[in-house]
């Protein structure tokens, strides 16, 4: 009996969510889904109770029964709040004063290597914007969301040339998400913890990382990845005439929406002026992402990019890399030379070489399920 109270015990301690501990619920209105709930809860009640083990195994039960007590109130929330079975930790929606304009965080959507992720509503944003807040969960980190700030600032300043800003920046701009506020806030703890608010299209979306995960295992269809790719590397073109490198391209920071054949280039927190700065940091998970050179400290370079944005191209393929035509092989080898000063490192020369290789295209829908 005690080792199958140590192990409750442990499922509940490690379980984030009320939903890995209670499971999916039957029933289709508020009543009937408490009543399943107080189901589940008395089944799993049965092993723990204070009152239904040996005096010797009491305290550890008593234990166990108060982590089932707390899960069970935070279902309870859940239901009321209408998202039981989102697989989410309970969230109690926060709001914010920024400036006249008020900011509502409703729910938790990531949690990054410096920051929490948070889906928000905000009186400030236009129409047709889906709003998430960055907020950094050590004051040590606060300088890399300003410093996401400022970069994502930067890069999308009007040209002063009219031609040029109508015709190019106006465009690419849709592809970097759009800085509405920085500030900082007091944390639980009394600390100052920095919060970036910032807006990307509404519009169905997946992450490279999740198209490749859990739609596409094999890989996703060349056709798709090509304009994918290009425009990864007009992103990057237009942070690169602005003098910065995004440092961080990867699967997980890559937001494609299918429908709209649109992309948008998340997480600029390691952007840093060309050749001047190192990568700050860099997530160990996709180690395999990050050119030699930044791993060794050197700058950041155009050179970087490319070979991120190739390697992400390539990840998004999978197995489908094994029947690339020749040429189009050899690009991407050229894009990912140990070297940089020998790799391609010019994003628009890039694109434009790709777009003649693969030659005379028409829009294929990309239809994700």
């Amino acid at each position: 009996m005690k080792e199958n109270l140590q192990t409750l015990k442990t499922q509940l301690e490690q379980a984030a969510c009320p939903e890995q501990v209670f499971g999916r619920l039957e029933g289709y209105s508020a009543t009937t889904l408490r009543r399943a709930l107080g189901e589940v809860f008395r089944s799993l009640a049965k092993n723990c109770h204070p009152d239904l083990v040996p005096e010797t195994e009491q305290a550890l039960a008593a234990e166990v029964f108060r982590l089932l007590n707390s899960w069970r109130t935070q279902a309870e929330r859940k239901l009321e709040l209408e998202t039981y079975g989102d697989q989410k930790p309970l969230f109690e929606p926060v709001e914010f004063l920024v400036g006249e304009e008020l900011l509502t965080l409703t729910g938790i959507s990531a949690a990054g290597l410096v920051s929490t992720v948070y889906e928000a509503h905000f009186t400030g944003a236009k129409p047709g914007q889906r709003v998430f807040a960055k907020v950094s969960r050590e004051p040590a980190d606060n300088d890399l969301l300003e410093r996401e700030f400022r970069a994502l600032t930067a890069i999308r300043l009007p040209h002063p040339d009219p031609v040029a800003e109508r015709e190019f920046y106006s465009k690419q701009r849709a592809y970097l998400p759009e800085p509405l506020a920085h500030f900082t806030v007091v944390g639980p703890a009394g600390r100052l913890q920095a919060v970036s608010l910032l807006a990307t299209p509404e519009g169905r979306c997946f992450t490279a990382q999740a198209l490749r995960e859990e739609k596409f295992i094999t890989g996703v269809e060349p056709r798709q990845v090509w304009w994918i790719f290009r425009r990864l590397l007009m992103t990057l073109w237009m942070a690169h005439l602005r003098g910065f490198a995004h440092g961080a391209i990867t699967p997980d920071h890559v937001l494609v929406y299918p429908e709209a054949h649109g992309l948008v280039l998340l997480d600029w927190t390691c952007a840093s002026r060309l050749g001047q700065e190192a990568l700050p940091l860099y997530d160990p998970a996709w180690t395999g992402f990050v050119p030699p050179e930044l791993l060794a400290r050197a700058p950041a370079s155009t050179a970087s990019d490319l070979f991120m944005a190739a390697k992400t191209a390539l990840y998004l393929l999978g197995e489908h890399t094994e029947t690339l035509d020749t040429s189009i092989r050899r690009f991407f080898e050229q894009c990912t030379l140990p070297n940089p000063n020998r790799r391609l490192s010019d994003a628009e020369r890039a694109h434009e070489s790709f777009g003649t290789l693969l030659g005379k295209r028409a829009f294929a829908e990309f239809i994700v399920p």
